[in-house]
């Protein structure tokens, strides 16, 4: 698949405009309405069994890929799944959408090839450990359900994506190659914007929900998001935190911000005794993804 890359070769900088403006152009922005609608569905409080296996039975590759996990060893099951109503009642309604909406989102990471240094297949299994990470923050702290948290979380590197694979010539070289700090400020330096802005006007070029491009923009810095809707923002960024210090194959801060992380925890009241048991259980989430297929 072919890119047109920014104006790195001949010295040029691309707007930010410009840019969400060839993605959308691109095969990725082909997949914006199937995101944007697995997104609607999957966060819509009144989405049916019914609705829900209609839309995947529309879509081979995400039908394929829920029979797959339904009928894998993890679940055991006895006898072969072989439709999305079976999975559906196999798996559980809230399983089956958060795996619609992980094929959706890995189809972003599909298009295009990771670079010598840096790996799409890293990004992903970070992103998916954040995911799993926010929901259990959720689950654990707040005693929410967490649907929102895993969504922020799946999509909170948008923005990386996009740059890995539109801005390749100026990734390759200038961030990875010369990478010697802070990733965002060389982003800001070669670019111009980073890949926080790159995430967030996309997310805002495609009508995400408002608590998502938050997540997405503000990832790195939740103490400048709006304060409704900081505390999504702020889950994230210690489930950030964890599945980088658990998966350390990917990681795009050289170290970490420890006067924000402890401004986190201490805006949303988490003791040093729940974190040892946060991080416990994501490690043991990352087996499960393993297992299930979910981490590549």
């Amino acid at each position: 698949m072919q890119h047109t890359h920014n104006g790195a070769d001949t010295g040029q900088k691309m707007s930010l405009q410009d840019l969400i403006e060839q993605v959308n152009k691109s095969d990725i922005g082909s997949l914006r309405q199937n995101v944007v609608r697995i997104l609607s569905l999957v966060h819509n409080p009144a989405t049916s069994a019914h609705e829900l296996s209609d839309l995947i039975q529309t879509d081979p590759p995400l039908c394929s890929r829920i029979l797959r996990v339904a009928n894998s060893a993890f679940y055991g099951s006895q006898r072969h799944v072989g439709a999305i109503r079976q999975a559906i009642i196999w798996l559980g309604f809230n399983t089956v959408k958060e795996l619609a909406l992980s094929q959706k989102v890995f189809e972003l990471f599909q298009n295009g090839n990771g670079l010598a240094d840096f790996s799409l297949k890293n990004l992903w299994n970070h992103s998916m450990l954040v995911a799993v990470g926010s929901k259990l923050v959720y689950r654990r702290e707040f005693v929410l359900s967490g649907e929102e948290a895993f969504t922020a979380g799946l999509l909170h590197e948008l923005g990386l994506i996009i740059e890995a694979q539109f801005c390749k010539e100026v990734f390759a070289y200038d961030l990875i190659h010369q990478h010697k700090g802070n990733m965002r400020q060389l982003e800001d330096a070669i670019l111009g914007y980073n890949h926080c802005d790159i995430g967030g006007a996309l997310a805002k070029a495609w009508e995400f929900p408002d608590f998502i491009s938050s997540s997405i923009k503000y990832h790195h810095t939740p103490e400048l998001s709006p304060e409704r809707g900081r505390r999504l923002v702020q889950t994230v960024f210690i489930a950030d935190t964890l599945a980088t210090r658990i998966y350390k194959e990917f990681n795009d801060e050289p170290a970490e911000n420890k006067a924000t992380f402890d401004a986190c925890m201490r805006d949303l009241s988490i003791e040093s005794e729940a974190l040892d048991l946060l991080a416990k259980e994501l490690e043991k989430e990352r087996q499960i993804l393993v297992e299930k297929g979910l981490m590549l």
